[in-house]
């Protein structure tokens, strides 16, 4: 050992031995290319909120194309596919197509005319990405409508991920701060979500009890259930405990049996479910007060004596396995889509490359 560097040891009272850096834990350093499914979940969260928030500021240029939104027909289309997508991907449903729905939406009118739509090229950038990442893995619908759970704690490397966070080092350079800080969102360590969730969680979760001869009874508690973060074994149909059977049959409601055992039905038993989630608490002390806890138990009702219709009206949200595998497709165009973004880097001023940049949104 050189003398310097054992002199600077014994200055700082360490050996040699004692720095091991196999040793060093390394779960709180992500791989930038392989994000956590969570991490990913408050991604798209983050995503669709402050899109919908800045909704102005992107359909500024959509006026320019379109026409007035109070006058023009088609601007109204517009904003409603866009927003109704935003909502969509904030709600975690089929997210790759909604997407596709908001990154087509944004690029026609950008098409026809860059400079009026150039507002929204961050968001071009953004949802191009998307198009490629499982958004909607965790807390989400499609978590709930899941058939199959068995997925790893972060998605594979590919083209795409390596593509979605090369692109977020490139907008360190111009984008605005606060969506730099959402598009960083996706790129937190997934161990820290375990370690958070005490603090927005209670500890002592309700049970749920549905019918089970009712498969709309089991997608909504199945929602409810995800949203509200309750652990896999707390729902359960309603046949498989006599006396739970019994008092949903006296009630014609669902039941929730709290951390005390006291059973709860109707839009009470919802009320019962909300504080579970911290941020949800002070919502559930709302909506007790009177008539508004009449008026859900009215509303309970009436959905739990037309359950057939409105079966009927959400079979769409259908039970499924979560695909997380891209089709040869997907995977061409995210590869189309990172040689493109390597070109923009070392061939900046290409007619071709700044052709197809325009064409993607990403210039």
């Amino acid at each position: 050992m050189p003398g310097s560097y054992r002199k600077i040891l014994t200055a700082l009272n360490l050996s040699q031995e004692s720095i091991d850096i196999s040793s060093m834990d390394t779960r709180f350093l992500p791989n930038p290319f392989r994000p956590d499914f969570n991490s990913l979940a408050f991604f798209r969260i983050l995503a669709a909120l402050c899109f919908i928030g800045n909704f102005s500021v992107v359909s500024t240029g959509a006026a320019a194309i379109f026409g007035p939104f109070a006058v023009s027909a088609t601007h109204g289309v517009w904003a409603a596919l866009m927003l109704g997508s935003a909502l969509m991907i904030l709600a975690g449903y089929r997210t790759r197509f909604f997407c596709l729905l908001i990154w087509l939406g944004l690029s026609v009118p950008a098409w026809l005319d860059p400079s009026a739509m150039h507002p929204a090229l961050i968001w071009r950038s953004l949802f191009f990405w998307c198009l490629f990442l499982p958004l909607g893995v965790h807390y989400s619908a499609d978590e709930a409508l899941d058939l199959d759970e068995s997925h790893e704690k972060s998605p594979a490397i590919s083209a795409a991920t390596i593509g979605f966070a090369c692109h977020f080092v490139l907008l360190l350079f111009w984008a605005p701060r606060p969506l730099l800080l959402v598009w960083a969102a996706a790129f937190l360590p997934g161990e820290i979500w375990p370690r958070l969730k005490p603090f927005f969680v209670s500890t002592e979760p309700s049970r749920i009890f549905y019918d089970g001869t009712c498969g709309f009874c089991k997608r909504m508690t199945s929602l409810l259930r995800t949203f509200l973060f309750l652990p896999e074994g707390s729902m359960r149909p309603a046949q498989e405990m006599p006396e739970i059977a019994a008092q949903m049959e006296r009630e014609n409601s669902w039941v929730v049996v709290d951390a005390r055992g006291r059973m709860h039905t109707k839009f009470d038993a919802f009320l019962t479910l909300l504080p579970h989630v911290h941020l949800f608490a002070p919502l559930a002390v709302l909506l007790r007060v009177q008539p508004l806890e009449a008026w859900g138990t009215r509303a309970y009702e009436h959905v739990s004596n037309h359950r057939g219709g409105y079966s009927r009206i959400t079979s769409w949200l259908s039970w499924r396995p979560l695909d997380l595998a891209l089709t040869r497709g997907q995977t061409i165009l995210a590869t189309a889509g990172l040689i493109i973004l390597a070109g923009m880097i070392v061939l900046p001023g290409a007619g071709l490359i700044r052709f197809a940049a325009a064409l993607l949104g990403f210039i």
